[in-house]
């Protein structure tokens, strides 16, 4: 699944329309929503650092291991060079043999060196390939055990991306009609992922919400799009967090909105496509390094 990635401006958009739309509200509410704006701004800079550093560090890497395979082929060939010409020397009659013994020392100092640095050269690009292959193998592990958990679970979607893992939730499952407060059967869906998340203390989950182009009628009036999905949103997070005992510090809540739509929002079926939550778990860098 493609996934594209909220620019910076939404949450400070839904910070400059909060204090706007809420200023004829109770204090009270107005700060609470502020609080909940901010909550967001603030983890999803903590997400788009944490996405720009994995993106880096995968670049880098890549390039690393270009520059490697470079400079073997470049060895190899100043090695291949290095032992023609030790034989050419040791051949060669028209030199005095003290010559030809420095030379030819001096030659097998140099073929001593570079074959050492060959040797470094190699073992750190089995390094890097080893640790590819460990975060894939991590990642792998964490997608089938996901899949024997929510098993029972056969409208949710465990799907497996490069670097993370997305559960696709049935939205008509884990929300009620208001299309804001997460049903009994969503509460139920939430504690198997719960349950996991718990046992997992290294595993981040970015919780994204997505809504169709229809605000709610059970949501005050000025609510939009991003506020709508923000509340969808932190309902998942709070529940995962308050009632089932995952670390707050491993969840993001975010809110995209209507503004990426998988389908259109003319139709009831297009709008209830448009509507969805994904967690999407990452394992930290730090416990595969």
């Amino acid at each position: 699944m493609m996934r594209v990635d909220l620019p910076q401006f939404p949450c400070r958009l839904l910070l400059f329309l909060l204090v706007v739309i809420t200023s004829c509200v109770r204090p009270k509410i107005h700060r609470t929503l502020l609080l909940q704006s901010q909550e967001c701004l603030a983890r999803e800079s903590v997400l788009q650092k944490e996405m720009a550093d994995r993106k880096s560090e995968a670049n880098n890497m890549i390039g690393t291991i270009g520059q490697l395979n470079q400079t073997i082929g470049k060895m190899d060939v100043e090695i291949s060079d290095l032992r023609a010409r030790i034989v050419t020397l040791s051949t060669n009659a028209n030199q005095t043999s003290t010559t030809l013994m420095e030379e030819k020392q001096q030659l097998q100092r140099s073929l001593a060196e570079k074959t050492n640095t060959l040797q470094q050269t190699i073992a750190e690009l089995n390094r890097l390939r080893d640790l590819i292959q460990q975060r894939g193998s991590i990642l792998q592990n964490h997608f089938i055990e996901l899949n024997k958990r929510l098993q029972s679970q056969t409208e949710l979607r465990v799907l497996l991306q490069n670097d993370h893992i997305i559960l696709a939730l049935p939205d008509q499952q884990l929300f009620d009609p208001s299309g804001v407060t997460v049903s009994p059967k969503g509460r139920s869906l939430l504690t198997l992922i719960g349950k996991y998340l718990s046992e997992q203390p290294a595993l981040s989950a970015e919780i994204t919400a997505y809504t169709d182009n229809q605000i709610p009628k059970s949501l005050k009036k000025g609510t939009d799009t991003w506020e709508w999905s923000l509340q969808r949103a932190i309902s998942v997070t709070r529940i995962l967090a308050t009632d089932l005992g995952v670390n707050a510090n491993q969840l993001i809540p975010v809110g995209k909105g209507e503004f990426f739509p998988v389908a259109i929002n003319e139709t009831p079926e297009g709008r209830m496509l448009n509507r969805r939550t994904e967690i999407i778990i990452r394992p930290e860098l730090k416990d595969i390094r």
